[in-house]
């Protein structure tokens, strides 16, 4: 497990449309060697932009219910988080194929808490 404690934050260095999904994007952080996979908000518009500075919380990490309402993912009807766990409070890496046919597993993206 990573550790728990381990939050960096990240300037954005840039955004791009996923080429296979349309509601999400891929987002390059300034020193950082992967891109990372962002949903668009509802109205479709892009979550991050250039600049914007990203907190990445490392997998593993408990966030508390306040930080969840703030950051909308926090589900009052169920009450709970929308993360992984029980009770969705805990960060997990969501992986998802590269569609672009290459099966190498490292060429793949993932978000890893990227709030």
């Amino acid at each position: 497990m990573s550790d728990p404690t381990a939050v960096r934050v990240y300037e954005v260095a840039g955004i791009r449309v996923h080429p296979h999904a349309d509601n999400l994007t891929l987002v390059m952080l300034f020193d950082h060697d992967r891109e990372l996979v962002a949903n668009k908000r509802e109205d479709g518009s892009f979550r991050y932009s250039a600049g914007d500075l990203l907190v990445l919380y490392p997998v593993g990490a408990v966030l508390p219910q306040d930080l969840l309402e703030e950051m909308g993912a926090w589900d009052a009807v169920k009450g709970k988080g929308t993360l992984a766990s029980n009770r969705g409070n805990r960060v997990g890496p969501r992986k998802f194929p590269n569609l672009d046919g290459n099966p190498d597993p490292a060429e793949r993206y993932e978000s890893r808490g990227a709030m």
